[in-house]
């Protein structure tokens, strides 16, 4: 019988290694189109993900159409990509914008070209604090951005895509599985989740693939501690002096502090490892259908997205400040 059950534990965890081995095969393989007949539309990348990978793909060949928010970023991408680099300026936020950045790109390709790629990167943090702080202009310009920015450029570039027979990349976080502070980034990031599920099952027979990256936290302006304590004292202060009461003056000091922990602790250096799942996204033959990417988010989110509710709400609960009131 211990002999049996023995055996039974070896062939399972052969099997188990044989399928990781197996997985690891099928996930390196390439695709065969050379890069540089390739064009990748991206956005963000003003600085963080979308400005290194940007680099990154441009040194691979590909052919890129790099979204940046402000001028000076593009002068920045233009001086240190090749000359295929095509860095331009283009709001998310703006139906004129984008609309002018796909006549851009569109104008740009030959007739029987179209896009191998999008790539949907351009986020903020948005403001910080407690769920009662916020109004509807607090959710607005996240969403406007994370959520309404990605809807907005993939239908706008939709056809581009389908014409290729490509793919879209969406950026998301581990925060669109398990929610925490602050509450409109995490909503935006819930959004683009149910979004490019949606999306995914839609353009299927189409040939076009959708793929979603939920990295954890690393060292960009989403995990900056010194502006999400400016936004949190500049929202606090914007509360009436009923509510300043009540959740008592240090309270901002005190929420903070628990995320500048957490960022501490857990918030990673190593940007690769986010730019490298797009680049998979990109080039791999057999793309994941999600990237759960980072020690955090492996070890940390993804667990507590699996436990029972009561016990996730500890998780959080605990270590969250009470207010004075």
């Amino acid at each position: 019988m211990l002999w049996d059950y023995g055996f039974s534990l070896m062939v399972a965890a052969g099997l188990v290694c044989l399928f990781a081995l197996v997985n690891k095969i099928y996930r390196s393989m390439l695709i065969s189109e050379n890069y540089g007949n390739l064009a990748v539309l991206f956005t963000g990348c003003d600085t963080g993900f979308g400005h290194k990978c940007a680099t990154q793909l441009d040194t691979l060949g590909f052919n890129v159409y790099a979204a940046c928010l402000t001028q000076d970023k593009v002068k920045e991408l233009k001086s240190k990509c090749s000359s295929k680099m095509t860095a331009f300026q283009m709001d998310v936020t703006s139906e004129e914008s984008v609309k002018e950045g796909f006549n851009l790109v569109k104008n740009s390709l030959s007739s029987d070209k179209g896009l191998w790629a999008i790539i949907n990167n351009a986020g903020v943090a948005g403001s910080f604090g407690a769920c009662e702080w916020f109004n509807k202009s607090h959710y607005q310009e996240t969403i406007n951005v994370n959520l309404l920015g990605v809807i907005a450029v993939t239908n706008t570039f939709l056809p581009l895509v389908r014409k290729s027979k490509g793919r879209i990349i969406n950026m998301a976080s581990v925060v669109g599985r398990f929610s925490t502070i602050p509450a409109p980034y995490t909503v935006s990031k819930f959004c683009v989740e149910a979004y490019t599920d949606c999306l995914r099952r839609e353009v299927a027979k189409m040939g076009v693939t959708v793929h979603t990256l939920e990295p954890g936290g690393y060292q960009t302006n989403i995990t900056d501690y010194k502006l999400h304590s400016k936004t949190a004292d500049k929202v606090f202060q914007d509360l009436s002096p009923e509510l300043q009461d009540y959740y008592g003056k240090n309270f901002p000091t005190k929420l903070t502090r628990l995320v500048r922990i957490f960022f501490f602790v857990l918030v990673s250096k190593s940007l690769n490892e986010v730019t490298d799942a797009y680049v998979h996204a990109v080039t791999a033959r057999f793309p994941k259908t999600r990237y759960v990417i980072g020690f955090n988010a492996n070890i940390l989110f993804r667990p507590l997205a699996l436990l029972p509710t009561w016990l996730a709400d500890i998780c959080v609960i605990i270590p969250y400040p009470k207010p004075q009131g």
